[in-house]
């Protein structure tokens, strides 16, 4: 779910509305680095604190909490998305050689057994979810759509509040494959919740570029770069990708 998309809907509705006052203060100030409260914003657009929780729910959400995820995961890409490594170069020519040298790199380290492993779990677990957000999520679409393909049904979701709610409620019969090229994942979608106090947690395998976002309840974490760099990531995050399909199809290929 882009908070955009969501929240762009009701700034077309009646101006003057208490909808669109509040769905238009929030778009303006999306990058203002301002920290978004119910108070905060009740108070910069003259209407109750009940108004902005009701909003929230219009938009399909269940509460605040849900909003706050949305923006904090908006701002995390936005701040990104335009980091190029050779940032102080105006070469293009040092952009594609920079791509290079990161799937060069990519094609030195990457754990091959650990691919292995986790296409084996996607064929051999019946309840299969492909979690990300924006970065991520055309990837992870693809990567659905060539499972399916093959036969093999899971679930892919971009959406915070419904990535949130397949989290908490998954048990040990649940794999969970997630990207997330910066690492910041649980950090956005799961501020105030800890998984860790489930009895049985699912099998969760974190796809990432920052090898210091290492969580005790995921069952393995692939690294696929150490330096993150939004361009190149997305690269190999769709490499890994191309990679999960094409081994399931030389495994499992339905004749």
């Amino acid at each position: 779910m882009y908070i955009n998309a969501v929240i762009c809907g009701y700034r077309q509705r009646k101006k003057g509305s208490t909808n669109y006052i509040i769905a238009h203060y929030i778009l303006n100030h999306l990058g203002s680095r301002e920290n978004f409260s119910v108070t905060s914003i009740a108070k910069a657009c003259n209407v109750s604190k009940a108004s902005v929780s009701r909003f929230c729910r219009c938009i399909g959400l269940q509460d605040f909490l849900d909003l706050q995820i949305l923006i904090k995961s908006y701002v995390s890409l936005t701040e990104h998305k335009f980091h190029y490594q050779h940032q102080n170069s105006h070469d293009l020519r040092d952009y594609v050689k920079s791509v290079t040298d990161k799937i060069n790199q990519f094609n030195q380290n990457i754990d091959i057994k650990i691919i292995l492993e986790l296409v084996h779990d996607i064929h051999r677990y019946e309840k299969v979810s492909f979690l990300g957000m924006m970065q991520s999520g055309h990837i992870l679409m693809n990567l659905q759509d060539d499972l399916a393909s093959l036969r093999k049904f899971v679930y892919c979701t971009t959406d915070a509040v419904q990535i949130k709610d397949t989290i908490v409620n998954a048990n040990e019969n649940d794999l969970i494959i997630i990207f997330s090229a910066r690492g910041y994942f649980f950090d956005i979608i799961l501020p105030r919740i800890r998984i860790l106090d489930k009895n049985h947690y699912p099998k969760i395998y974190f796809v990432t570029t920052n090898q210091l976002k290492k969580s005790k309840f995921v069952y393995k974490n692939i690294i696929l770069d150490t330096n993150y760099n939004y361009s190149s990531s997305t690269i190999l995050f769709q490499l890994l990708s191309n990679m999960i399909a094409l081994e399931y199809y030389n495994r499992y290929e339905i004749e």
